[in-house]
């Protein structure tokens, strides 16, 4: 594929990241909701599903690595420039969330309690869930899981790399295999895993979902499973059969449900002509989007603040929390969280960084369509060349990824 037509690849993925958040926020404060006031069956049972927004965001986090990190962490410097990449861009809205918890949630500190230290350096995952571990920002668990998945990502993308196309192809069909049997995207804080995988820290648990998007990154950069380009209406039929599944009783939903997620990632990447993709990439779903991590770890702590502000038991007030904490969420994204990151990556000399770019795009752009940039020539153009050029990685950091 020519790297100008990829030129809103990471445009449309960012813009789908805004429609797994809101999935995961509507099942956490909507879907009792509306099951209450009596919405038809198949709206109450998608939202219930929400959950599994989550597992979106483990797979396209693999994809995305793979994406960007097409020749393996060899060296130090490298691999060294890699981590602070992403510490600068999960820790400093993760910590903002944990601290507006702690007051608005009235979370503290039991006396003589160790409970709260794992969820400072991100290790909540490993430690069994029991009363004494306290969660001050319950959906900061998935950031413990993704921390263990940055870590094991240079041996993976190594494996990978060395792995014939053959062999990745049954490596992923083994995770999509493990993924269906075991349903392991349904698998939560709340350890609601089978007996037998109780001892099991959790981010092992969920660790097929990461490499499957690992396998498939490295697959499509190597120009396989172009097949998925030739129908521009899969991307749309992907979507609309995640939405049918949802419906189905929970039990046989996650698994099926993660691998079809990573069709529909793979479906985007290739179909270059397909609507969703266009639609995805306009600057509404860019920046809803690029604020998607806010809003995903700040949703709790303004729903305390809403509650008790304005409380929460009307319809109207239920309403209205939704555009309140999305604009938090941007607020937070244009005025702490790239800006923390920026200072970070240039503290430590790494170049700016992708969500810095589309923040500009967006400011910037006098076209609706950010894919409109990919015309030949022109200055975003020249700056999507960079983005998906070699791929090399130096101790400057990544070309582009907001995973």
């Amino acid at each position: 594929m020519d790297r100008t037509k990829e030129a809103g690849l990471v445009s449309a993925l960012t813009g789908l990241r805004a429609i797994a958040a809101y999935f995961v926020l509507l099942f956490h404060y909507g879907s009792s909701f509306v099951n209450a006031v009596g919405v038809p069956y198949p709206i109450g049972k998608i939202l219930s599903n929400g959950y599994l927004g989550v597992s979106f965001f483990f797979i396209l986090s693999g994809f995305i690595l793979a994406y960007n990190y097409r020749n393996p962490l060899a060296t130090w410097s490298a691999k060294k420039a890699f981590f602070l990449a992403r510490f600068a861009r999960i820790y400093p809205v993760y910590i903002l969330a944990l601290i507006a918890s702690h007051f608005l949630g009235n979370r503290y500190v039991e006396p003589g309690s160790m409970g709260a230290i794992p969820q400072f350096v991100l290790l909540q995952s490993w430690v069994p869930y029991t009363d004494n571990i306290q969660y001050w920002n319950t959906p900061g668990w998935t950031l413990s899981v993704e921390a263990f998945f940055y870590t094991s990502f240079p041996l993976a993308i190594v494996l990978a790399a060395d792995a014939s196309d053959k062999r990745l192809g049954a490596a992923a069909w083994l995770l999509a295999g493990t993924m269906m049997i075991a349903q392991t995207p349904g698998y939560q804080f709340e350890r609601l895993a089978p007996v037998w995988l109780g001892w099991v820290p959790l981010a092992l648990l969920r660790l097929p979902e990461f490499l499957f998007g690992v396998s498939l990154g490295v697959l499509c950069t190597r120009g396989r499973l172009q097949s998925l380009g030739r129908a521009a209406a899969l991307p749309a039929i992907s979507f609309a059969a995640l939405v049918c599944l949802a419906v189905l009783p929970n039990a046989i939903v996650p698994g099926p449900f993660g691998v079809l997620m990573g069709l529909l990632i793979s479906s985007i990447f290739w179909s270059t002509e397909s609507r969703i993709r266009r639609l995805l990439s306009t600057k509404l779903f860019v920046l809803l989007g690029g604020a998607s991590y806010a809003l995903y770890l700040l949703q709790e702590p303004a729903h305390d603040l809403f509650t008790s502000n304005f409380g929460g038991q009307n319809k109207l007030a239920i309403i209205a929390y939704y555009p309140m904490v999305t604009l938090l969420a941007i607020a937070a994204f244009i005025l702490v969280e790239e800006p923390a990151r920026e200072m970070i990556r240039h503290c430590f000399g790494l170049r700016r960084s992708a969500g810095a770019e589309i923040m500009q795009r967006i400011a910037t752009s006098k076209v609706d369509r950010l894919e409109m940039a990919a015309k030949p020539g022109s200055a975003m153009s020249r700056l999507d060349q960079e983005r998906f050029g070699t791929g090399r990685e130096t101790a400057q950091g990544p070309p582009v990824g907001r995973s």
